[in-house]
């Protein structure tokens, strides 16, 4: 049997998730990336940082954007921002730049886990995703990405449950760990 070359290159086969298709599409921040085995660190022509950001819908097909960390280019991380319904001004009066968003923590801090709307257009590894904008009286998008409803137990609690701190106060100054 033949290998899959078509199959893999789209992402179909291989362990890579499946690709959006072209359209509008529901979907949550599942990922952001700054580099791979095969480039430590993402950058623009210009040496501008960039990240990818990783969308994915609730079936867990995916699609990814990346966008420059730089001043000029700074319009499509603020329009992604805009739509996700980040307080825009707050990071404006914070001093905050689009250079800030190399930074993984504050970056995921604000991205991952938010919900949006994106227009895909085009194909292959990577398509042209636009963020749609929103009423903003607008409930934003649910993405249930759950595959398996959790259950709880009523009756007992976790066998790993341990009691409150407060159950147990330090003898003397010694015994408290400061982290």
């Amino acid at each position: 049997m033949a290998y899959g070359w078509k199959k893999n290159a789209e992402g179909e086969g291989g362990g890579n998730a499946p690709r959006l298709s072209e359209g509008q599409h529901a979907v949550k921040i599942i990922k952001i990336r700054y580099g791979s085995k095969q480039t430590p660190a993402f950058t623009a022509k210009d040496g501008s940082r960039q990240m990818m950001v990783i969308f994915a819908d609730a079936k867990g097909h995916e699609v990814t954007s990346m966008l420059t960390l730089s001043e000029k280019a700074g319009w499509t991380l603020a329009r992604l921002l805009g739509c996700l319904g980040v307080d825009l001004a707050a990071l404006e009066t914070d001093g905050r730049g689009p250079e800030d968003f190399a930074d993984p923590g504050f970056a995921e801090a604000i991205l991952l886990e938010r919900t949006l709307v994106v227009d895909v257009k085009g194909a292959g590894a990577f398509p042209d995703v636009t963020p749609v904008r929103r009423d903003p009286d607008a409930p934003p998008p649910v993405v249930n990405t759950l595959t398996k409803t959790p259950t709880m137990t009523k009756t007992a609690p976790p066998k790993t449950a341990t009691p409150p701190a407060d159950d147990f106060p330090p003898d003397d100054e010694e015994d408290t760990i400061p982290y």
